[in-house]
C-alpha cells in the first residue's frame, strides 16, 4: 500500500516542466590568475580576490565566431573585485558585469558573474543573458597564489518553461488531495 503513493510522487515529478537556455554563443581563454592571500569575505571590498594574468582565447563559437579568433588576448579585467563592476575587453567588445559569486572552498573556488552589458557587437535576437565564470587557484592567507585558470564567456537565448498540462494536473492533484484529507477528518 505504501508504494502506491511514493509511485504517484514520482509520476508527478516526471511531469514537471524545467527551465532551460539554449547556449548560443561561447568564447574559452586559458590564462592565469593570482589569488590575493589578504582577500576576507567578511569585507569583500576591502581587497580584491586577485588579479587575472594573460587570457588568451583558445576556442569560439556562436554569436563571437567571427567577431574573436583564437589567440586573441583578453583585456581589463585586471584585478577581480567581488564588489562593484568588472569589464573585460575583446576586440572592440566590451562586457561588464557587476558583483561577483563566490562557490566552493578555499581549495577549489568557483568565481561567477552575469554580464550586465555587451557592446562593441550587434547581439542576435534570440539572445537574453550572459554569464562568465572560472575555477580560481587555492585560495591562501599566507601567500599569494598564481595557477592556471580556464576562463568562459558563455551567452544564452531566452529561458523558457514548457507548460505541458503538469500544472493543471498538478493542481488537479492538489484539490483531489485536499478534498481527501477533508473526507477522512469528517470520518474522524
Amino acid at each position: 500500500m505504501k508504494t502506491k503513493p511514493i509511485l504517484l510522487a514520482l509520476s508527478l515529478l516526471a511531469l514537471l516542466p524545467s527551465a532551460h537556455g539554449k547556449l548560443i554563443g561561447d568564447i574559452m581563454f586559458t590564462g592565469q590568475f593570482t589569488t590575493d592571500h589578504l582577500y576576507n569575505f567578511n569585507d569583500p571590498s576591502a581587497q580584491p580576490l586577485g588579479t587575472f594574468g594573460l587570457q588568451t582565447v583558445t576556442n569560439v563559437s556562436g554569436m563571437f565566431s567571427g567577431h574573436v579568433s583564437p589567440g586573441d588576448m583578453l583585456g581589463g579585467a585586471g584585478s577581480l573585485g567581488t564588489v562593484g563592476t568588472t569589464t573585460f575587453t575583446l576586440d572592440g567588445i566590451s562586457f561588464s558585469s557587476t558583483g561577483v559569486i563566490l562557490a566552493g572552498g578555499m581549495a577549489s573556488l568557483l568565481a561567477l558573474g552575469e554580464i550586465n552589458s555587451i557592446t562593441g557587437i550587434t547581439l542576435p535576437p534570440d539572445y537574453s543573458s550572459a554569464l562568465w565564470f572560472f575555477q580560481a587557484p587555492e585560495l591562501n592567507f599566507d601567500h599569494n597564489v598564481t595557477g592556471p585558470i580556464q576562463l568562459e564567456i558563455r551567452a544564452f537565448s531566452p529561458v523558457f518553461v514548457p507548460e505541458e498540462g503538469s500544472t493543471a494536473l498538478m493542481f488537479g492533484g492538489a484539490i483531489a488531495g485536499l478534498f481527501l484529507l477533508k473526507r477522512k477528518r469528517l470520518k474522524l
